[in-house]
């Protein structure tokens, strides 16, 4: 494994060899049973020439197994389990894929590190998108006119 800020050897030699390398995050289906049949398909995914890494997100499988925003939910982490194994069957060097994922409260980048992953994003789109949407409403609040018949409602929804 490829300490923090290397490049593994493989994909130096892949990159080196002029092969493609991409990066494959895994969307999956808003449907629990089409998601279980997708998830078995990882590995071929990760097998494909040129894909490097395999990317999932915990948030997204979460809602996908209608444990919105919960992925510490036990079938949830089942799941990110058995997709885990799957990209793992296969090494990178044998034309496998690394896999990458975002770290959460409740799976540290130590624990994804300690699992085999070689990147680890941290989960901060979510804060930037509602910080975003506050100042976007910041803004139409104070440029409507006095007396209008607009109340802060909204805004005070928006702000809890």
């Amino acid at each position: 494994m490829a300490e923090r800020g290397e490049v593994p050897q493989s994909l130096k030699t892949r990159l080196k060899n002029g092969k493609p390398c991409m990066s494959f995050y895994y969307s999956v289906s808003s449907n629990p049973h089409r998601l279980r049949r997708r998830v078995k398909k990882i590995e071929e995914i990760a097998a494909v020439d040129g894909v490097g890494c395999i990317q999932m997100g915990p948030l997204d499988l979460s809602a996908s197994l209608e444990y919105l925003w919960d992925p510490g939910n036990k079938k949830v982490k089942e799941m990110m389990n058995a997709a885990e194994k799957l990209v793992f069957k296969k090494k990178p060097v044998e034309g496998g894929a690394y896999l990458s994922g975002f770290a959460m409260p409740h799976d540290s980048p130590e624990n994804l590190k300690s699992r085999g992953y070689h990147m680890v994003s941290g989960a901060v789109d979510i804060g930037m998108f509602r910080n975003a949407a506050v100042e976007d409403v910041k803004k139409f609040k104070m440029s409507s006119v006095e007396g209008s018949t607009s109340s802060s409602f909204e805004f005070e929804l928006l702000m809890r």
